[in-house]
Formats: C-alpha cells, sequence, structure tokens
C-alpha cells in the first residue's frame, strides 16, 4: 500500500507503535493509558514534522491510535481509515470525534 501511495503523490510516514517492529523498549510496559500516550506521540511526530492535517490510517491498535489522534488533537487528521479496530477508545472518541467527511474520487484527491 506505502508504494501505491507515494506513486500517487502521497507523503508516507511509517512508524512503529512504542515496543513494536524496531521500536524501544522491547519489550514494552503496558499502562492503562498506553493507547492515549501513543495517540499524543504520534500527533506530536506529525506537528514536528510540519505536516499539517494528515490522512491517518491503522490497522488492530494503529487503528485505535489513529482514531484518538483525530479526537484529542484536534487539526492533526484530515481523515480516518481504520479496519480492525476493537473500539477501545470507545466514548473517548464517539464524542469528540468530528471529522467532516471528504469522498476520495479515483485519483486519490477529495472531492
Amino acid at each position: 500500500m506505502r508504494d501505491a501511495l507515494v506513486a500517487a503523490g502521497y507523503r508516507v510516514i511509517a512508524a512503529d507503535l512504542p515496543g513494536s517492529g524496531r521500536s524501544e523498549p522491547q519489550p514494552r510496559t503496558y499502562t492503562a493509558t498506553f493507547y492515549e500516550d501513543d495517540a499524543r506521540s504520534f500527533a506530536a511526530l506529525l506537528q514536528q514534522l510540519a505536516t499539517g492535517p494528515a490522512h491517518l490510517m491503522g490497522f488492530s491498535d494503529g487503528g485505535e491510535i489513529s482514531l484518538l489522534m483525530a479526537a484529542l488533537t484536534p487539526g492533526v487528521a484530515r481523515s480516518v481509515v481504520t479496519w480492525g479496530a476493537a473500539d477501545n477508545c470507545g466514548r473517548r472518541c464517539t464524542t469528540s470525534l468530528t471529522i467532516p467527511s471528504r469522498p476520495f474520487s479515483s485519483s486519490g484527491t477529495t472531492s
């Protein structure tokens, strides 16, 4: 998917969650707030990189974190695509997530 997005002209930033892939610390200690902590860390990364509102994508825990990023950090998300997310963010996401829907055209641009 990354190659297709790059070929379509998107800048792709792919980062491992703390304790996953090549990130540290290994093994990770999971606290009660790890989803929120990760969401804030990734939002800070996007803000440091000055990306502006980004299209967020995530699978499983990455989906949870994408939803929380959008809910907890206004202005960080242009859109959110998740799959395999288990709704661990619950009410925090459903009550505060107000991202306008923008359908995509086949060329990958918003309409």
